[in-house]
């Protein structure tokens, strides 16, 4: 995660909840030295031009206190060292036309708003989305209606402590465990507490290595019953910053929006949800 070509893609709708991923997604391109694009689908229909709708970056981070006011475009880079980009682009499927984006383009991490009352099957409807996802291996942060979130909108503080992972066997939560370790590194407070969920027998805790730093403080948890209860259940009691979910390779956001636990999990998470594809190498 810590190296320039690390590339954060953010699709907004311009909705109150996908301001706060946006924030979310700027943060993380500051902490990680990216390059950082927002992306709008409108549908073909729509001829009207909305770029005075898009997030507004730098009076953001104006408002945030790391650029002052009136600092150019062209400077933000110098300054930051990040590379900013706005991209809308027409289609009838919006969720067709960011796999479209993401398969032309080097995209690492997707930040996404989702909301409540939507059911995420619309994003897979097409005859052609489907081969796409399967070629698309992307982490991605969703940040559901309603939660707090772990950056501020306001003033861009971050509140990363407690960190979530459900542990299982398969898919092996290798990748998660160091992605989630990797981004509260660069972005989390000066202590930080990882448990590691596994429901069900615990003599079929997978083994896996566990991340060393200073900051980091590491917990065993063991539940029986439904798995998404429980996930939901424990990251309420422990007041969950973020909940990290490893999902199937390189199908991982095909498993996100089939009915798979992750989308069950992103319906009732009091707290954004990271979910990591599981990598080959893992287990």
């Amino acid at each position: 995660m810590e190296n320039f070509e690390y590339s954060v893609l953010h699709p907004t709708d311009f909705s109150e909840t996908s301001e706060l991923a946006f924030a979310h997604a700027l943060r993380l391109a500051l902490s990680l030295g990216t390059k950082f694009t927002i992306f709008h689908s409108r549908d073909r229909k729509d001829k009207a031009n909305n770029w005075h709708l898009f997030p507004a970056v730098r009076a953001t981070l104006e408002r945030w206190g790391i650029l002052r006011e009136g600092t150019s475009r062209s400077e933000v880079f110098d300054k930051l060292g990040i590379e900013i980009k706005k991209v809308e682009m027409s289609s009838l499927s919006p969720m067709a036309e960011i796999f479209n984006y993401a398969d032309r383009h080097p995209v690492d991490l997707i930040v996404l708003a989702t909301h409540a009352h939507e059911c995420l099957d619309w994003c897979i409807q097409g005859d052609d989305i489907e081969p796409l996802v399967k070629q698309l291996a992307k982490d991605t942060l969703f940040i559901p209606e309603g939660v707090r979130g772990f950056v501020s909108l306001q003033d861009g503080n971050v509140s990363l402590k407690n960190i979530l992972i459900p542990v299982d066997r398969e898919p092996h939560p290798e990748s998660a465990i160091k992605d989630g370790a990797a981004l509260a590194k660069a972005i989390g407070d000066d202590l930080i507490n990882f448990s590691l969920l596994h429901v069900g027998n615990s003599e079929k805790m997978p083994v896996f290595n566990l991340p060393e730093a200073p900051q980091f403080r590491w917990n065993q948890i063991h539940r029986n019953g439904q798995v998404v209860d429980e996930i939901i259940t424990v990251a309420n009691k422990l007041s969950a910053d973020l909940i990290v979910l490893p999902t199937h390779g390189r199908q991982g956001f095909l498993d996100v929006l089939r009915g798979s636990i992750t989308k069950q999990v992103l319906q009732s998470a009091p707290c954004p949800v990271l979910a990591i594809a599981a990598s080959s190498e893992d287990g």
